[in-house]
């Protein structure tokens, strides 16, 4: 038995996505890792020189520590706690102490401890920012009182709150630690002529461009940690799926990096408008930028024109590693990490809490797709959807007000590879037809498939039709992901082989 501490960030979401600012919401996600990560065992070690480093599992908006004796736990929360609420204020960490935990036994101890963490957080919401009284100034970037002073050059003096600041100010270092942890490609590998940015003016084309807000989750990884039997069994399996998500993203941005020559995309797009990228000290700024990286979620921000590219990328990367994993012979354990990630392109100015709670609701879809597919050698899926200005509501209000009629769907509702792969043929024939008879059949789709194979007979070449069957689901999809695509020597981007040929 030994004496365990859970710590849990609550409404973690609410706290990255609550500004509009790139800046603050990847210092906001930076400070969610370092709070629950390897980084608090040195600060509060060498603060606190009376405790010995706890061992523990880190990682993901949460941390499990073990501890000699519960009179050293209760004071490693009552500091800690205590810590957090002055540093990083309106962060909502909650503490289970839990003194018998069985490591031995660790299935059924972590159970019960996540079922006293649900109840807890049920039963009670801490107050972690200062309350309103009606006579501040409030922050422009999150609605509490503005009481700190921002003498940065880019800061121009003005006043933030106490959290916006902490966020503010957790951002450089969140942006020094990324280059850091992916020196190896920037350096060596592209001679550090690439860098990432803090802000989103500078990773897209312009302020009426569209934004790619993209969330990718591991499939079924819970049913894989539910064989887990000891302690230090669950720990490594955490280290090595972070390694493999880090290496799928090293990847990742090697093939991203590879597409520019001088800054200039080496592909186009069906619209004919061009992408090129925007510099910082003579570097060329990648088009998109991690939010955030822990456990097996990944969020990012990128270009419209490149989310689902960048998104089917890192979905093929990560399902080639296999899990290094050596406290365990289960071959399933050492499986790859298979993923489903939800796409949501977003006018530039849209709140980035909207965007990222459509990608999340997108991704939910994805996963479902598979789980209803019989077709159980089909292990990733995507979904994505293009957000125009005019559409209002909630993802699931808005797929049945604006792409249902009657009683019928005028979207796939996610894809598989297999799916992916014919959406891509579907555009490849459409990229054939002249601009305005495709937003001609994009108009007939909402009258009925008739009407569509009536004009694809008459006006155009109706090759899209084939034992009079029509990829009806897929082609208001189609159309509109075709100026949201990427297109290399004449062809839309396939895949895996589409990066190796370019």
């Amino acid at each position: 038995m030994s004496c365990a501490v859970y710590i849990d960030i609550a409404a973690k979401q609410n706290y990255i996505f609550s500004s509009n600012k790139l800046k603050d919401i990847v210092g906001a996600s930076e400070i969610i890792r370092q709070v629950t990560n390897k980084d608090l065992e040195k600060t509060f070690v060498k603060k606190y020189p009376k405790f010995k480093e706890p061992d523990g599992n880190f990682g993901g908006g949460n941390a499990l520590l073990f501890f000699d004796d519960e009179v050293s736990a209760k004071d490693f929360i009552r500091i800690y706690s205590k810590h957090l609420l002055e540093a990083f204020p309106s962060l909502t960490p909650y503490f289970l102490l839990d003194a018998k935990f069985d490591e031995n036994n660790y299935q059924e101890s972590i159970n019960k401890t996540h079922e006293k963490l649900e109840k807890l957080k049920n039963s009670y919401f801490p107050l972690t920012q200062p309350l309103n009284l009606g006579i501040e100034s409030l922050c422009p970037n999150s609605d509490f009182p503005a009481i700190v002073k921002d003498n940065s050059k880019s800061g121009k003096s003005k006043f933030y709150s106490k959290s916006t600041m902490a966020k503010r100010n957790m951002s450089e270092k969140a942006n020094a630690n990324f280059n850091e942890l992916f020196n190896d490609v920037l350096i060596n590998k592209f001679n550090d002529k690439f860098c990432f940015s803090l802000e989103i003016d500078k990773i897209i084309h312009d302020e009426n461009s569209y934004a790619a807000i993209v969330h990718i989750d591991a499939n079924e990884l819970g049913s894989r940690v539910k064989q887990l039997k000891s302690f230090n069994v669950a720990k490594e399996f955490s280290q090595v799926v972070d390694t493999n998500m880090k290496k799928a993203m090293e990847e990742t941005i090697k093939i991203l990096a590879s597409k520019f020559k001088n800054g200039k995309f080496d592909g186009e797009f069906f619209d004919g408008a061009n992408l090129e990228l925007k510099t910082d000290d003579d570097k060329f700024i990648l088009p998109f930028r991690p939010v955030v990286l822990s456990g097996d979620d990944l969020t990012f921000i990128s270009e419209g024109r490149l989310g689902v590219f960048i998104a089917r990328t890192f979905i093929n990367e990560l399902k080639k590693l296999p899990l290094n994993f050596v406290s365990s012979d289960d071959k399933k354990l050492k499986q790859p990490l298979f993923a489903s990630g939800g796409i949501a392109i977003v006018k530039a100015k849209t709140p980035f809490f909207k965007g990222y709670t459509f990608a999340e609701e997108l991704t939910t879809s994805a996963k479902k797709l598979l789980k209803e597919s019989t077709n159980k050698d089909e292990k990733t899926s995507i979904d994505f959807f293009i957000l125009s200005s005019g559409i209002l509501g909630e993802f699931d209000d808005v797929r049945k007000r604006y792409f249902t009629k009657d009683s019928k769907e005028l979207y796939n509702g996610g894809y598989s590879e297999a799916d992916f792969a014919r959406l891509v043929k579907l555009m490849q024939e459409l990229k054939d037809i002249s601009k305005n008879k495709i937003m001609k059949l994009r108009d007939l789709a909402f009258e009925s498939e008739e009407s569509v194979k009536k004009y694809l007979e008459v006006y155009c070449d109706n090759k899209l039709i084939k034992d009079n069957k029509l990829e009806f689901k897929m082609l208001v999809e189609a159309i509109e992901l075709m100026k949201f695509y990427p297109i290399f020597d004449g062809e839309f981007y396939k895949g895996e082989q589409s990066c190796k040929n370019n």
